[in-house]
């Protein structure tokens, strides 16, 4: 992917683009994402790395496969507080994938507030397929990012860096789909009311760290 001039271009069309989507406990049904100028750089409080990921259908056929990343952002223009967590989600579907990725969910939110959408900020991927709408399930619990019913995430492409701001202050380890016609289920983070550290078993990183290999990662692919 080239990255040359992603960042001025964020910076340019960052103040009219960005806009507040809030799906609340309650539930919301298909509305238009937010664009957010977050960093995608971090620094990050938590990151998977780049995970594999296989979804296999009814048939035992493998449909769809790649890797995924899952971040953890405490932000300091967060839309509920300052310091309050944003969740970032990047989807790779491989060359060899058989289908298109239709939506990605994100569990668990419970009670807390959401405002949904994805980043054209430092670090953002504006080569990637954008959500065309998100959603909320009617027990506040799942979050899902909808892509088109034709094009979806194509095989040898990925997402644009999905975000999901909160009104939570900690994190514990959450669920992530993958979902054509199968589903592939996977580790990720989720928010919590209190702090529960000793629950994530995920990988640990510091920022810079996760900016080398979000970088790095880019530029494979580029090549």
């Amino acid at each position: 992917m080239k990255q040359i001039g992603c960042s001025v271009f964020a910076a340019m069309f960052t103040g009219f683009l960005a806009h507040a989507t809030i799906l609340p406990p309650t539930g919301s049904g298909p509305v238009a994402p937010g664009v957010f100028g977050t960093p995608a750089t971090g620094p990050f409080l938590a990151n998977t790395g780049f995970e594999p990921f296989t979804g296999t259908n009814s048939l035992g056929q493998t449909t769809i496969s790649g890797e995924y990343e899952a971040m953890v952002y405490s932000d300091p223009k967060n839309t509920f507080c300052a310091g309050c967590l944003d969740f970032f989600i990047i989807v790779d579907n491989n060359s060899s994938s058989t289908d298109s990725i239709e939506r990605i969910t994100l569990a668990s939110f419970g009670d807390l507030s959401t405002d949904v959408g994805y980043t054209i900020g430092k670090g953002g991927n504006p080569t990637g397929a954008a959500p065309i709408s998100v959603t909320r399930s009617s027990n506040g619990t799942t979050v899902g990012f909808n892509f088109s019913t034709l094009a979806g995430v194509a095989p040898g492409k990925d997402t644009e860096v999905l975000e999901i701001e909160t009104d939570a202050t900690s994190f514990v380890q959450g669920s992530l789909q993958i979902i054509d016609s199968s589903v592939a289920s996977v580790e990720a983070f989720a928010p919590a009311s209190v702090p529960e550290a000793s629950s994530i078993s995920l990988t640990l990183l510091g920022g810079a760290l996760l900016g080398i290999g979000l970088i790095g990662r880019r530029r494979r692919m580029a090549g």
